[in-house]
């Protein structure tokens, strides 16, 4: 690797190792609260969906994909890997929990459960899908406490261990902390500003790409000893994309200005076009 090109991996793993900063939010304890239990509600529909289609409660595949998606999710706020994967797992347990009580008592009152009910694919899994996303968010803001609705068919316990592991959720304190503990480098590119990032075919996650810049993010993740995941950007969102956490570091040409520079350090929303220069 020439002096230059190290001098630039450098330069990257400095801004990479800038405090992170939140956007501005508030999330009291009572609503993130209320999220959990708003999800742990629909437990019922999809108890009775897999009663109704003969289908097991666990689904362990479904569940890692579940899992390893609110981990990513967790990481555009800032969530520490452990401490989010460790929260997401007692919530994956405790909408098993929910769901074994309706089985049972179905079991012995086969007539009370719903002779038709939601779309599991079609109502329920979108709706679950952005509850999780807002719960994500609200973890890294709330207050260390956790005040969880009765929900039918939790236990004290299970409750007990939901509340005390959103309490311990962490926050990385920078970019870089993130980059190593995770293993992955998100890097936003738009895929159509050659000679610094182009890609071949329609622009996606996928797709090869090159340029100088694609160049440079390859050495970096390579510096790091971690991989790289290509978050699709665009011109127009480049800036609001990267204060919705979808990326850790843009690399697409993208020149320093000031107006660039004031807004990436402010932590609220972004409403500027941006221009490919």
């Amino acid at each position: 690797m020439s002096c230059a090109r190290k001098l630039i991996i450098n330069a990257l793993m400095v801004i990479l190792a800038l405090p992170a900063l939140l956007a501005a939010h508030e999330t009291s304890a009572e609503e993130l609260g209320e999220l959990v239990s708003h999800r742990l509600s629909y437990m019922k529909a999809v108890a009775a969906y897999k009663w109704l289609n003969q289908l097991p409660i666990e689904n362990l595949t479904r569940e890692q994909l579940v899992l390893s998606r609110a981990v990513r999710q967790g990481l555009r706020h800032k969530l520490t890997r452990s401490s989010s994967e460790h929260f997401f797992k007692l919530q994956i347990e405790a909408a098993k929990e929910v769901q074994s009580h309706w089985f049972e008592k179905w079991q012995h009152d086969p007539a009370s459960v719903a002779a038709t009910v939601a779309d599991l694919d079609g109502e329920i899994r979108p709706a679950l899908l952005r509850l999780g996303e807002d719960i994500t968010a609200a973890l890294a803001t709330s207050p260390t406490k956790l005040d969880i609705d009765s929900v039918e068919g939790l236990s004290q316990n299970t409750l007990t261990r939901l509340s005390l592991a959103a309490q311990a959720i962490e926050v990385y304190p920078n970019q870089l902390e993130q980059v190593l503990d995770s293993g992955v480098l998100r890097v936003g590119t738009t895929g159509d500003y050659a000679p610094f990032s182009l890609q071949a075919g329609p622009l996606g996650r996928h797709g090869a790409r090159s340029g100088i810049d694609i160049d440079l993010a390859k050495n970096l993740a390579n510096s790091l000893g971690v991989e790289i995941e290509w978050v699709q950007t665009s011109w127009p969102d480049l800036m609001a994309d990267l204060h919705r956490g979808r990326f850790d570091i843009g690399m697409s040409g993208i020149s320093v200005n000031a107006r660039r520079q004031q807004t990436a350090f402010s932590p609220g929303p972004i409403t500027e076009v941006e221009s490919p220069h």
